[in-house]
């Protein structure tokens, strides 16, 4: 009797302590809150061109263009969001791009194993990425780094070029 008493003492301070830290966790993420920012760089040349890869490998998405961004030193621009898609933004000759990439929404092959190695060459799935606030079709997000703080804005207005078909690619020579 007095063993039972023990062990459901010891049973709730358990599931006492574990809800507490559960709290505090918790907390500690809505203290962590991602602001938008409207930074002084940021004009509004933004558009986007679709673009389909010649090959089934290549997949789809959207190359994302920036022109004419008067960077500060202390600024980095990191990351585009753009249709559930996202890319990292790279330097060019008009300004600043990024790529996102869809793969190829044909039909693929699942590999149904009892083997886990055989299934662990599966294809992940890919995800839509998520932006920490709602955009709309004609709206872009863009992440970037001023002084080392990540912060986020929304460019409005994302105009549609024509779309981009690459042609296929040349067989690979194989030594044999």
């Amino acid at each position: 009797m007095m063993t039972s008493k023990i062990y459901i003492t010891a049973f709730s301070i358990i599931c006492a302590l574990v809800c507490i830290q559960c709290n505090s966790t918790e907390s500690a993420a809505k203290k962590q809150k991602v602001e938008l920012s409207s930074p002084n760089f940021v004009n509004e040349t933004i558009y986007f061109n679709s673009y389909t890869a010649g090959t089934k490998e290549g997949g789809t998405g959207y190359e994302i263009h920036l022109e004419n961004f008067d960077l500060p030193e202390n600024v980095k621009l990191n990351k585009v969001y753009f249709a559930g898609q996202s890319g990292d933004v790279y330097p060019t000759s008009i300004g600043y791009s990024a790529r996102t990439k869809e793969m190829s929404t044909g039909k693929e092959d699942v590999i149904m194993s009892s083997d886990v190695n055989k299934e662990a060459a599966n294809n992940v799935p890919s995800t839509t990425v998520k932006f920490p606030f709602p955009l709309t079709e004609s709206q872009a997000g863009i992440q970037y780094t001023e002084n080392g703080v990540v912060k986020y804005t929304i460019m409005n207005s994302v105009l549609q070029r024509e779309p981009i078909y690459y042609p296929s690619a040349p067989p690979k020579e194989q030594n044999q």
